[in-house]
This record gives C-alpha cells, structure tokens and sequence, in this order.
C-alpha cells in the first residue's frame, strides 16, 4: 500500500519514455524519407545504353555468416567500363554480353533493363 503511489508515478515515467522513444523513431524514418525524396529530385537517376562486359561475385564473412556481393561491369555506348555492385536478382537474371539501359543513380547502380 505505501507504494502504490510511487508504482503509478513509475508507470507514468516509463509510459512517457517509451512515447518519447516512438516518436524518435517515428521522427527518424520521416527524416530519412524526407531524405530520399529530396535527393531523388535533386539528382535524378541517370540512364544510358551499355552492354555487361563481366560478371563476378564475392563471398564475405561477417560474424561466422557467410554472404554474398555481387559485381557486374557496364561498357556504355560513349566508351569506358565501370563496375556496379548488384543485387542477387539483378545478377542471376543478366548475362555476360546483354545489352540494354542502364540506370545510375549518384553513381551508385540502380537498375539494368535488357534491350
């Protein structure tokens, strides 16, 4: 009975904190949206013909789990080659010797889509 009281004021500190940490959270992912959207306006993806001249993967080790990362190298029309890291899909469903658009977005690959 003595401490009910002070079991209620606790109750209400760990409500508040734990509203304070939700809406941190919530505050968090509306500023990396934000984020995003802003940059995909600033700098728009930028696309080009280009062929995939190679294909390879690495196998990494991170806390005794084994994954994977995955390259492909583009020649563009206008000369050059660059290597991208890819996604898994993006890889298994391209070849070596496809042509096609490839987009860019910050330097960074986006996406392939076979001609």
């Amino acid at each position: 009975m003595l401490l009910e009281p002070f079991l209620i004021d606790l109750r209400r500190e760990v409500i508040f904190a734990a509203m304070i940490a939700v809406g941190l959270l919530f505050l968090t992912w509306l500023l990396s949206y934000c984020l995003k959207r802003m940059l995909l306006r600033l700098f728009p993806p930028k696309t080009f013909s280009a062929g995939i001249v190679s294909k390879r993967f690495e196998v990494k080790w991170k806390d005794k789990k084994a994954y994977t990362v995955y390259y492909m190298t583009f020649q563009p029309e206008h000369g050059g080659r660059a290597e991208y890291k890819t996604s898994s899909e993006d890889y298994a469903l391209s070849a070596t010797g496809d042509n096609g658009v490839l987009s860019l977005h910050m330097g960074k690959f986006k996406s392939f889509e076979r001609s």
